[in-house]
């Protein structure tokens, strides 16, 4: 699914701006969003969702995550590192 600020401009840093503005406003990102803003591979996600690292809402069939659970989940990694 293509976001609506990429539609047709050609410019895929479009669609980033959005994920980034939706972060900022604490907004929702599908997986494949979220996998583009934390460099990760689909697969991964999956992995940190059942590992229980990462929090998503349903909503009817669609998984997304929270703004604040993908700061929160990104600030987790430096804890993981130490």
């Amino acid at each position: 699914m293509k976001d609506a600020a990429y539609a047709g401009t050609g410019n895929p840093s479009a669609v980033a701006l959005s994920i980034v503005d939706r972060l900022a406003s604490d907004g929702l990102l599908n997986l494949e969003e979220f996998a583009a803003w934390a460099g990760i591979c689909r697969r991964r996600v999956y992995d940190e969702i059942n590992a229980k690292r990462l929090s998503v809402v349903k909503i009817g069939r669609r998984t997304a995550i929270r703004a604040r659970d993908a700061r929160k989940w990104q600030d987790s990694l430096g804890s993981e590192a130490a």
